[in-house]
């Protein structure tokens, strides 16, 4: 045995360049792929983990197609109310994540005006008020109308909206570049139980100490 593995190691030895790498491939190549797959989901996974954003306050904006604003007015108010905020997460920066949904909100008493997309939307902000992520909610008249309709009725640990307000700020309309004569409110979710004692409980508090902050922001 010991003869054969010396045998091949001097056949090896012999082989040109371009044999050694045909070599290789030929009995090698499921495992190099298979390495080659695992460094680069490991690398996926750290990159990821270390450009992550992690928000110090959600907020839900909830856009009627009429009031369409751009995304680089979105990121410019997600700046601004930055501005305004404490470090819930103790990372050194700290970041208002605002998420946009376009959508017409559905008539309650005619199933046909529920679309797919607004299906899906819907669907999204159940999501959302299960999760709890999002701390205070914006969106004109109408859709902030359905919208309370829809969520405010919910229990506490459900997510019920317990404030809302007309937005007076200003800058809140130069920065989106809306009409300020469209009527748009904004509500806010009370802390629920297992978020004031859970071992995230003091950056929930912060959050929402943040999202007070911006409500009075946007009211006073």
């Amino acid at each position: 045995m010991e003869k054969d593995k010396i045998a091949a190691r001097k056949a090896y030895a012999k082989l040109t360049k371009k044999q050694k790498i045909s070599h290789f491939w030929e009995y090698y190549r499921w495992h190099a792929i298979i390495t080659i797959g695992v460094i680069l989901m490991a690398g996926s996974f750290i990159y990821s983990c270390a450009t992550r954003v992690h928000p110090d306050l959600t907020i839900f904006y909830l856009s009627h197609p009429r009031n369409f604003v751009e995304i680089e007015n979105i990121h410019g108010l997600s700046e601004h109310f930055s501005e305004f905020i404490e470090d819930a997460n103790n990372d050194g920066r700290t970041i208002a994540s605002i998420q946009e949904s376009i959508f017409t909100p559905p008539d309650a008493d005619n199933p046909a005006t529920m679309t797919e997309m607004t299906m899906a939307i819907v669907q999204r902000l159940d999501a959302q008020i299960v999760a709890g992520d999002a701390m205070l909610f914006i969106g004109d008249e109408t859709l902030f109308e359905w919208f309370y309709w829809r969520y405010g009725g919910l229990d506490d640990d459900a997510g019920l909206i317990t404030a809302f307000a007309p937005i007076i700020n200003r800058e809140f309309f130069e920065i989106l570049q809306i009409d300020e004569n469209v009527l748009f409110l904004v509500g806010i979710r009370d802390l629920r139980s297992n978020e004031m004692r859970g071992r995230n409980a003091e950056q929930k508090a912060i959050e929402h100490a943040n999202a007070v902050a911006i409500f009075e922001l946007l009211t006073e």
